[in-house]
């Protein structure tokens, strides 16, 4: 009678292996934690199980009317990183010292995966600084080989050509015009080097206009999009993503979606660019495995900090999300 309601409230032990179970298949910080306060809720018969602090909370059941809860630091490397609350069964609960035992040390675990959590955010805000950075210096050799160098060599070639013309010994002639050639093809492996760096649609039109440039031509399915308030000056990380998510969307959707109706809208909600590709076509099928292209949509969503939904039904067709937010990029 006393498992069945309070649980291993006498055993530390079990309280804390059943809570290592459950927190073990884990895949990051967040979901451990959520698995933690269902697990010692679960183990101890509590009401209420919650976690707060900076970088992850998660919650489990409600307290009890009028109980409140006991409240237990959470510590990792000497920091208190968070507060392990647990609802009393009742007013008068009883509250022994094994069971303030098995919570202080679920505390613990819960303090260290608070830490994991602070870690992974910092790493994640690392690597989306880093892709800024790295595409806005992109964006700049783009325009300055484009613009400078580029035009340069191929002016120069222009130059040789003109003095091949004036020289009147045919070897020295033969020597520029071998020079020019060289040159020429200099300027051809340029502009290769230059269209890699960051699709050149996006410095021609603008990210609005590439995203219509990526509907214009199609009879089937019938393409419409609607642009509202998305500006020229996105950060160049924001816009490629966006950009390529877009290309891969519609030509999934024009490729296997058999529809006839394609829509894409993108828009800005604060500091976030809102971007969905919806079709009306036959949907993914439900044990379809997730293939480069879905792969590859989520990662470049998650490299700017973003996130991408995918939501489709048999015969309903497939809706693209994606949501970029664009304010701490720039």
């Amino acid at each position: 009678m006393d498992r069945t309601l309070f649980g291993h409230r006498h055993d530390p032990y079990a309280v804390v292996a059943h809570v290592g179970r459950r927190i073990a298949p884990a895949g990051e910080p967040a979901e451990a934690m959520q698995h933690l306060v269902d697990a010692l809720r679960s183990a101890l018969r509590l009401p209420y199980a919650a976690f707060e602090s900076p970088t992850v909370a998660a919650d489990s059941g409600r307290p009890a009317a009028g109980a409140g809860w006991r409240s237990f630091p959470c510590r990792a490397l000497g920091r208190e990183l968070g507060v392990l609350r647990v609802g009393r069964r009742s007013v008068n609960d009883p509250w022994t010292a094994k069971e303030q035992a098995a919570v202080e040390e679920v505390a613990d675990r819960a303090g260290t995966l608070a830490y994991a959590a602070g870690l992974v955010e910092d790493i994640a805000r690392s690597r989306s600084r880093i892709l800024s950075v790295r595409e806005e210096e992109r964006r700049r050799l783009r325009a300055d080989l484009h613009d400078g160098i580029g035009p340069s060599l191929a002016g120069t070639a222009h130059q040789l050509d003109a003095l091949a013309r004036r020289i009147n010994d045919p070897h020295l002639a033969g020597c520029v015009r071998t020079l020019r050639d060289r040159l020429r093809s200099t300027v051809t492996d340029l502009r290769t080097l230059v269209q890699g760096l960051r699709p050149a649609v996006l410095d021609q039109l603008g990210l609005p206009g590439a995203l219509r440039e990526l509907l214009a031509g199609y009879d089937t399915p019938a393409c419409h999009s609607s642009i509202d308030g998305v500006c020229d000056s996105l950060p160049a990380a924001v816009e490629v993503a966006a950009y390529a998510i877009a290309a891969e969307a519609v030509a999934n959707a024009v490729r296997h979606s058999a529809a006839s109706r394609l829509e894409l809208t993108a828009h800005m909600e604060n500091t976030v660019l809102i971007l969905s590709i919806r079709d009306n076509g036959r949907g993914i099928p439900p044990k379809h495995r997730a293939g480069v292209g879905l792969r590859s949509m989520r990662e470049r969503a998650a490299e700017v900090g973003g996130r991408l939904e995918v939501t489709t039904a048999p015969d309903e067709g497939t809706l693209v999300r994606a949501a970029l937010p664009v304010g701490d990029q720039r």
